[in-house]
């Protein structure tokens, strides 16, 4: 395969640039840190490789994209090597045992991605949705190793496609792909008309199988149920906190039963909150010190790891990020049946963007505030109308996805054959 001038401003100016700009911020940053510790030398040759394994990447939180690929390749008896770009996503993925073995992906330099797919020679490599890097497609072309970007999204926002520069580097970059699947039909759009990237198909979103996964496999609280409505206000910030706190007594009376979820939840944020609460004549109870958690009229959640079992619980979930700078995920209180609150910074997420031009019953499936006031009077209207087929109407929704993400899926097995 000839060298071409992406390639080659890659191996000169763009990669060595980038790698001394990451090492000068090492020494102040523990995850950089780890970053270079492992990956001295060809760490690689230390281990066997697995014989025609398939090699999925995921830079980091795209795991949640490749979860449902990693299993259903286990399942059909495939030898599975995961590499990651973050050192953040590493015990997760040690953690699963469908993985045959977990390598932080090699410096992107011809020398080190040369040896290393020589060294794997896997049966195809399976980029999760972003962390595409020249020498990477380079090389497994350069071996004939075929290279698929799954779960990919291409909005008319990407940077990819802003301005003309990035369109001329990113369309000679994915021209060495073999195939990309896509979220959804305005992501093949840009893909083919933006880049003019053909080799394209719409494999709906994996995050559903995840998310519908994960919720099915959570551990029970073993608390006694709620018997009242309630709302679960979920990693919220302080700023979302500023909305929430004025319409705590009101919403009360309405009948419901509240439960804050703070972000953080280290002691001295917990006393904090607590000291808020009671400058406002607000009673509060922490969930490790109550007897009957899912009953209190307010409930503050001081232990992580528990938001998804508590949104099963729940009526409504107001999404914390949404007045500060990016929503939290909307699609786990969603999977969950919940009727969704986020405000004003949601564009973030495409299933806020998607599900609030929903509507069943008059309501909206999630639904987009300003202020308190809104607040009050979206959950108000929540309590006069039938949640419950609101909620199935959700679930419905939800299913859609998923079922659309399973045949996406299989489209991804097909191609390892």
């Amino acid at each position: 395969m000839r060298i071409t001038w992406l390639i080659l401003a890659h191996r000169l100016f763009v990669y060595p640039l980038l790698f001394l700009a990451i090492r000068g911020f090492a020494a102040l940053n523990p995850k950089l840190k780890r970053y270079f510790k492992v990956r001295k030398g060809r760490y690689w040759r230390k281990v066997t490789a697995p014989k025609n394994a398939i090699w999925i990447h995921c830079s980091s939180g795209e795991l949640e994209y490749a979860k449902p690929l990693i299993r259903r390749l286990k399942k059909k008896g495939e030898k599975i090597v995961v590499t990651y770009f973050s050192p953040s996503v590493e015990q997760a993925l040690n953690n699963m045992p469908e993985i045959d073995l977990v390598l932080p992906c090699p410096f992107d330099t011809r020398r080190s991605m040369q040896d290393f797919t020589t060294w794997l020679q896997p049966k195809v490599l399976f980029i999760a949705r972003t962390d595409v890097w020249p020498e990477m497609l380079f090389q497994t072309k350069k071996q004939k190793i075929k290279a698929y970007l799954f779960s990919a999204t291409l909005s008319d926002e990407n940077a990819k496609i802003k301005n003309h520069l990035t369109r001329i580097i990113f369309q000679h970059l994915f021209a060495w792909l073999d195939h990309i699947y896509c979220v959804a039909v305005a992501d093949a759009d840009n893909f083919k008309q933006k880049l003019n990237i053909q080799q394209v198909t719409i494999s709906g979103d994996a995050r559903y199988m995840q998310c519908l996964y994960r919720l099915h496999s959570l551990a029970p609280l073993e608390l006694q149920k709620a018997k009242s409505p309630s709302i679960v206000f979920g990693s919220t910030w302080l700023e979302d906190e500023m909305v929430i706190f004025p319409v705590l007594h009101r919403l009360q009376d309405l009948g419901f039963n509240c439960v804050l979820v703070p972000h953080e939840t280290y002691p001295k944020k917990m006393l904090l909150l607590l000291q808020r609460l009671k400058e406002i004549g607000q009673e509060a109870h922490l969930l490790s010190q109550s007897t009957d958690p899912l009953n209190e009229s307010l409930l503050i959640v001081d232990k992580v790891g528990i938001l998804a079992n508590l949104y099963t619980e729940a009526d409504i979930a107001f999404v914390g990020g949404s007045f500060k700078s990016s929503v939290h995920s909307v699609m786990e209180p969603l999977a969950a049946g919940c009727n969704v609150i986020v405000g004003p910074e949601h564009h973030n997420s495409r299933e806020a963007l998607e599900f609030k031009h929903i509507e069943e019953n008059g309501i909206h499936l999630v639904h987009v505030i300003e202020n308190s006031e809104d607040l009050y009077k979206i959950v108000k209207k929540c309590l006069e109308t039938d949640m419950s087929t609101v909620r199935t109407r959700i679930e419905q929704e939800v299913e859609i996805k998923n079922i659309a993400a399973k045949k996406g899926l299989e489209l991804l097995v097909q191609a390892t054959i």
